[in-house]
């Protein structure tokens, strides 16, 4: 099913929904919304949700290639915020559509995407509109990735993300939309799978947006599981049962 809603500003944002053959019981809503990159929508690798009853909403967020230029150009650097603003309204949208409850609901980016989700996490760390996240190698250290140009895909990265070198302004919105930057310790089951050999977004990101999002050492609701020696791609062939019965598990715990 082909929907469409309105972003904070009152952009009309669409989204595709991928149902199970019964009544749904869980949402993942997937995002990625950057590079000018088209969102991929196989329903392939989440077969056993929607077997399991659980309903796939794949995005199209602006910063994404699912648009016209000025789709991507209109959510970059310092209004990177306008595609987390678009992701937010699908994902309320989707829940009043669908009668989709917050606890029902599953965020989930990849690379860039965690980015996205990051920023959601950052700013909804309530749970009042999804109660989990599910993100792969993410890109959430974002400011200190950006003033280190010796970095590989620094400098490569500005037309997208922003410069930080170029001004307070610009330094400052960076730092507000990093996702390891979190104020507080989100009620919020988050998953995160990250790569020991992943030279694009190095997996010291992900555990350091962990050790933001935990309250404390003992908080199991923060999960983190490196993949030894893969790296920022993964093999179409490699198994995530693993990741399906976390995710399920606490959603049959939250319904219980």
């Amino acid at each position: 099913e082909y929907n469409s809603c309105s972003s904070a500003d009152g952009t009309k944002i669409h989204y595709l929904v991928a149902l199970p053959n019964c009544k749904p019981t869980m949402c993942i809503v997937v995002g990625y919304g950057a590079y000018n990159i088209a969102s991929p929508i196989s329903t392939r690798r989440w077969k056993p949700y929607l077997d399991s009853g659980c309903m796939i909403v794949f995005t199209f967020v602006r910063g994404g290639g699912d648009g016209d230029l000025k789709f991507w150009y209109s959510s970059r650097t310092v209004n990177k915020v306008r595609s987390c603003e678009d992701f937010e309204a699908c994902i309320y949208d989707v829940q009043k559509r669908y009668s989709i409850i917050p606890n029902q609901t599953c965020i989930y980016g990849r690379s860039a995407g965690g980015y996205l989700v990051g920023m959601a996490v950052s700013r909804n760390p309530s749970g009042k509109l999804f109660k989990m996240v599910y993100a792969e190698v993410p890109y959430v250290d974002v400011l200190r990735t950006t003033t280190n140009p010796h970095l590989p895909l620094t400098v490569l990265e500005y037309d997208e993300f922003g410069n930080p070198a170029d001004g307070i302004y610009e330094f400052r919105t960076i730092l507000d939309l990093s996702p390891v930057n979190i104020k507080e310790s989100p009620d919020i089951f988050v998953l995160i799978r990250t790569s020991e050999n992943d030279s694009q977004v190095y997996p010291y990101e992900s555990y350091k947006w962990l050790e933001a999002l935990r309250k404390d050492k003992n908080d199991k609701t923060k999960l983190l599981y490196n993949t030894p020696k893969k790296g920022h791609f993964v093999n179409s062939s490699e198994n995530f049962s693993e990741d399906f019965f976390l995710l399920k598990s606490f959603r049959d715990e939250q319904k219980g």
